[in-house]
């Protein structure tokens, strides 16, 4: 199963307006997606302003376990957020990077 990028922004955007019960069900989603949802948090990661929608794609990436994302999450480790950067680290420490 292959989801677009509107179709992601779409979904994250939903997940935004559901505060904190959805975004463990969205993580869980993209895990059973799996690596075909890989492609699209990477691409959400470098396009998403807030540091909340970053960190949500961070521990999915992480969920799903696809060390493709590696590149992608050690930028996410350089950003300037702290939480970016440790949920970053803790996907990394996940894919044993």
């Amino acid at each position: 199963m292959k989801i677009s990028a509107h179709e992601f922004q779409e979904l994250m955007c939903d997940f935004q307006a559901r505060a904190n019960v959805v975004p463990e069900r969205a993580i869980q989603f993209f895990r059973i997606i799996g690596f075909a949802a890989v492609q699209s948090l990477m691409d959400a990661l470098t396009v998403c302003p807030d540091e909340l929608s970053k960190c949500w794609c961070i521990r999915a990436l992480g969920a799903i376990g696809d060390r493709a994302a590696i590149p992608a999450l050690k930028r996410a480790r350089k950003d300037k957020r702290k939480a970016v950067k440790q949920a970053a680290a803790a996907a990394l420490d996940k894919l044993g990077a």
